[in-house]
């Protein structure tokens, strides 16, 4: 059996017991209370049931010591599964704040991967109606980019690791993938600043 249900079932067989004593008292002052008092038999019938009771009242007061230790006991239990519930819940938010704060993180390295892409769209075909970009100005703001992507997936990396280290997987594969992608990108940004040497 449960501890829990254990517990249970000695509250509920304390209350039980009570009950049932309660029960006998309410019966015997009854029958005292509608016993005539007329004859002999009758007068030994109420003295009997006096002393049933005067048994039944102490019975009583360890019926009620009994249950009240069950409750007490029940009370320490809920006391005690209280605090293990706080200990989850301070668990659980610090655990909610830092993957909020990677979450973060990731959104600040995607925001900057939306930006570089941007911009090598810019370099590599300037809108329409805008000055071409001479040779060397290109060659130079692909550098550029490239620094950057270079700092970003440096960037996805450390967010990976910092992702495994608290065991958030999945965002380290997230950021894993996004290195992967940035390091892919700044490939072909270096095959493309190359064809124009």
């Amino acid at each position: 059996m449960a501890r829990s249900d254990r517990a249970s079932s000695e509250l509920v067989a304390a209350a039980e017991a009570l009950d049932a004593a309660l029960d006998r008292f309410t019966a015997l002052t009854e029958t005292i209370r509608r016993t005539p008092l007329t004859s002999q038999k009758n007068l030994e019938r109420a003295a009997r049931s006096f002393c049933d009771v005067a048994a039944l009242s102490d019975r009583l007061g360890g019926e009620m010591r009994t249950l009240i230790a069950a409750l007490e006991a029940a009370r320490e239990r809920q006391a005690a599964e209280a605090r293990a519930i706080e200990a989850c819940a301070e668990a659980f938010q610090a655990r909610t704040a830092a993957f909020q704060a990677l979450l973060a993180r990731y959104a600040a390295l995607g925001e900057e991967a939306a930006a570089l892409n941007a911009r090598m769209q810019e370099v590599a075909a300037p809108t329409p109606g805008a000055p071409p970009l001479a040779d060397g100005d290109r060659r130079r703001a692909l550098g550029e980019v490239h620094e950057r992507l270079m700092r970003l997936a440096d960037g996805a990396q450390a967010l990976a690791t910092a992702a495994g280290a608290e065991s958030f997987e999945e965002l380290a594969r997230q950021a894993t993938s996004l290195r992967e992608q940035v390091l892919a990108t700044g490939n072909r940004l270096h095959l493309l600043r190359a064809s124009l040497d």
